[in-house]
């Protein structure tokens, strides 16, 4: 893959939908096949054709990149939102991207042997559900994770995206206070985003003590003033939006025949600034999810990106070390056109349980991204130029 990414310099960084306007590295397959592979389990194979889904594609940025760098693999785009799927299809017959689907249809709709008169695959290699399970009813939730159940192949990979219960725990009044000023507000979600955070920035000014006492709630409405009402307006000022704990999520998975393999931020697992002694008090909590959510307590975690597999398939350490010395990598370069020349693990101590840590620093912090065997194909390569 040639296309270079936002680099992002934190999780609280990614805690509202405006982030679904831009390009999504982690939601990308070869990045989803390398935190598969860093958790020790055996990655999807991507040097045949797959099928990738993703839900809640917003203004597909994400899934035209995943059409135009993969043009023999079959990749879906739905959303809820008309005027997205109209623009996201737009664009890709104006980049000639026969193999993306694109469709807005509700959650019900995804039990449907096809969408809008186009058939759905029975099986895809690769499911994303990007800021849909937090912000959506109790049903749609379960519709989400029934079409996971039937739909992702045996060994594929799942990605979710959500709000974190213990990182929202501050800012819900907020969000409550908020719908309350919609409720009596005429005009549409953009007006009562306005008049919600002129209010709440009026009266932390004056000295409320909740608006100004706590860093989290005041940067939060920092952030309000700052990004402005579009794209996120519609979520928080709606009743439906509610915060997950990791447990919950890992259980409706469970359900669907998936278990958790890890985060699919790469660096998650060790670069949380928390003192030696807590993290040694973390780690030694053997139930995985009472782990992870101890996790979010301790760094205040508000968002989560979360990998799921269908069937377990742990590798040893030897087998994740070859195969990670066998990935091309291409390097990125800040503010300039990404290297096309291939790159690959230094083999100077290959064995050492390092090389782990240097790739998940090396492709998180945006120094290189991993990209299918051989390099960009030139159908990809001339997919990409339209594209762009």
């Amino acid at each position: 893959m040639t296309t270079g990414a936002p680099v992002l310099s934190g999780a609280d960084r990614q805690t509202d939908l405006a982030l679904r306007t831009t390009f999504r590295r982690e939601f990308t397959p070869t990045w989803l096949s390398l935190a598969c592979l860093l958790q020790r389990h055996r990655p999807p194979e991507l040097t045949r054709p797959f099928r990738y889904l993703l839900v809640g594609c917003a203004h597909g940025n994400t899934a035209l990149t995943v059409a135009a760098t993969h043009p023999a693999s079959c990749v879906w785009a739905i959303d809820e939102h008309a005027e997205l799927v109209e623009d996201v299809a737009c664009l890709r017959d104006e980049a000639e991207l026969p193999n993306l689907h694109v469709h807005q249809c509700l959650p019900a709709d995804l039990a449907d042997v096809s969408i809008n008169g186009d058939p759905f695959p029975d099986q895809f290699d690769l499911i994303v559900i990007d800021d849909m399970l937090d912000s959506v009813s109790e049903q749609d939730r379960g519709h989400l994770i029934e079409m996971v159940r039937r739909r992702l192949r045996p060994g594929g990979l799942a990605c979710v995206s959500y709000q974190v219960l213990s990182g929202w725990a501050e800012l819900l009044p907020l969000q409550n206070f908020m719908r309350l000023v919609a409720e009596r507000t005429v005009g549409g979600p953009a007006d009562a985003f306005r008049t919600a955070v002129e209010l709440l920035t009026q009266l932390r000014s004056g000295g409320a003590l909740y608006l100004s006492s706590s860093p989290r709630v005041s940067q939060w409405l920092d952030h309000l003033v700052d990004v402005g009402p579009d794209d996120i307006a519609e979520k928080f000022l709606a009743g439906r939006f509610h915060p997950l704990s990791h447990a919950e999520v890992t259980k409706q998975f469970a359900v669907a025949g998936c278990s958790f393999i890890g985060n699919a931020r790469l660096t998650d697992d060790i670069d949380h600034e928390i003192s030696p002694s807590l993290r040694t008090k973390i780690t030694s909590v053997e139930y995985r999810p009472l782990r992870e959510t101890l996790t979010d307590l301790a760094v205040g975690r508000t968002r989560r990106l979360d990998l799921f597999r269908r069937g377990e398939a742990p590798i040893d350490a030897d087998a994740t070390i070859a195969r990670l010395m066998a990935i091309d990598f291409v390097r990125l370069t800040p503010d300039e056109p990404a290297d096309t020349t291939l790159t690959q693990l230094p083999t100077d101590d290959p064995g050492s349980d390092n090389i782990e840590t240097v790739v998940r620093s090396m492709v998180q912090d945006g120094i290189v991204h991993p990209c299918v065997v051989g390099g960009p194909q030139p159908d990809a390569v001339e997919a990409c130029r339209r594209l762009n």
